[in-house]
């Protein structure tokens, strides 16, 4: 019986198109067929024939391509593991050649056309760090120097390698912050940029380029902070002081957003009370305005709204006039744990991510709280609220293990984690309610701003 997939593999093994014949000997009707295994024989010949063509042009990934297909077809034959052997051997002897003579532009470049397979084999694993290493150290090295071009070309080449070398990661988060500040400059995000910056100066503390940007950001915030400063900055107070509708619509929208988010009060024993907000932003404001705030505070210093807004795992910090982290004024700036927040003359809190797994934060209340006066920290839940020893949100100290609260739905529930991180059965809570988790009682009640 003619086979039609048999007579088109013959005509692709003799036109030389090997890679269309390999697959329609893959046919069922052809390896099944009386000539179809001769045909497979034939086929493994002209592959084998090419890879040595490969091998003379000095072409090794070609030849790796197409020592693999035989491989696929023939198996375990001993020509077909006598070119892959001669393969192998070929390459490592070429990336020693290059990290010999100091290439290893040449080395990065060979070790990345090979696949994760071809990686992880002993005598390949042993080159990665030999060329990966230098690499890396020069690619910092122009970071330091502020050619950041070159830093660039040199990250795009370890790139296939990246997560074979501890060092190359490192130098890549560091060019990533460099591509974040830029992109922040170009938004006009100078107070995000300058915190990007002081993140990178930490790791590249030579680099006179970064002091120096650092040094003229400074001066184009606090430019900006003198402005909101004068005259200008009095249309940022409240809307009831600007006339005309138009201008009235436009400060409400912005200066006094309304509160739209679900909140709870937890009770949780040896901890306190904790407001549990669960939107991405939350608005600040004074409690003593007609406006309506997320977070009201007892203090009528505070003439306009705050504004702190979640990006992934990012936390912004935004107003319309001037306020200060750690003491330095801005508008607008990324929060990292640990930053002292201060608004107008009388409130005060600290951020805190004590938890880098965990996108949540927590605010604590220095100065200006809230009507009830045993809330003293906010949490902004992202995902979950770890209650630990140490290493958590909140510590408690009875408790041998771990306690998880986390958002189920529009509810929130508890669970404890053991020793070998095993969750333990789900327990929602419910508002009104209190439950007993380990030695720890937590007790939820609704929540109004006001």
């Amino acid at each position: 019986m003619f086979q039609l997939d048999l007579k088109r593999a013959e005509v692709a093994l003799a036109s030389g198109r090997l890679e269309e014949a390999c697959q329609l000997v893959q046919q069922p009707s052809v390896r099944e067929h009386r000539d179809g295994q001769r045909l497979v024989d034939k086929l493994i010949e002209a592959l084998l024939a090419r890879v040595n063509l490969h091998i003379e042009s000095d072409r090794l990934e070609d030849a790796h391509h197409d020592a693999e297909l035989a491989f696929a077809l023939g198996g375990r034959k001993s020509e077909v593991a006598a070119a892959i052997t001669q393969l192998k051997t070929l390459q490592t002897k070429r990336i020693e050649t290059a990290i010999a003579a100091n290439d290893v532009e040449l080395a990065v470049t060979a070790l990345g056309a090979l696949n994760e397979e071809q990686r992880t084999e002993p005598h390949i694993m042993r080159l990665l760090p030999l060329a990966i290493e230098p690499l890396a150290n020069r690619g910092v090295d122009e970071l330091a120097a502020g050619r950041l071009d070159r830093a660039t070309t040199t990250d795009n080449l370890l790139a296939p390698l990246r997560q074979h070398s501890s060092k190359s990661v490192e130098f890549h988060d560091q060019l990533r912050r460099c591509h974040m500040a830029c992109e922040h400059l170009r938004s006009g995000r100078h107070a995000e940029a300058q915190c990007e910056l002081s993140l990178l100066a930490q790791t590249l503390p030579n680099a006179q380029w970064i002091q120096k940007t650092q040094a003229d950001l400074s001066q184009i915030v606090e430019s900006i902070a003198n402005v909101w400063s004068g005259p200008i900055g009095l249309l940022a107070l409240p809307a009831r002081s600007i006339r005309g509708n138009s201008f009235k619509e436009h400060a409400v929208k912005i200066v006094n957003p309304q509160p739209r988010s679900i909140q709870w009060l937890l009770q949780v024993d040896g901890v306190g009370g904790l407001l549990i907000h669960c939107d991405t932003e939350l608005s600040i404001g004074s409690a003593a305005t007609s406006s309506r705030f997320d977070l009201p505070l007892q203090t009528d210093d505070l003439h306009c709204a705050m504004k702190l807004r979640r990006n992934g795992e990012d936390y912004f910090a935004e107003a319309s006039v001037p306020f200060r982290v750690n003491e330095q004024h801005t508008i607008r700036r990324l929060l990292v744990s640990g930053d002292q927040v201060s608004v107008g003359q009388r409130v005060r809190f600290r951020f805190l991510k004590p938890v880098p797994a965990s996108a949540s934060a927590v605010l604590q209340l220095t100065s200006a709280g809230l009507a009830r006066r045993d809330i003293r920290n906010v949490v902004l839940m992202a995902d979950s609220l770890l209650f630990a020893k140490s290493g958590g949100h909140f510590c408690l100290a009875d408790e041998a293990e771990s306690i998880v609260v986390f958002r189920q739905g529009d509810a929130l529930a508890v669970k404890r984690l053991s020793r070998f991180n095993q969750a333990s059965d789900v327990q929602s809570l419910r508002v009104g309610e209190s439950i007993v988790v380990g030695q720890t009682r937590f007790a939820l009640a609704s929540h109004s701003p006001r």
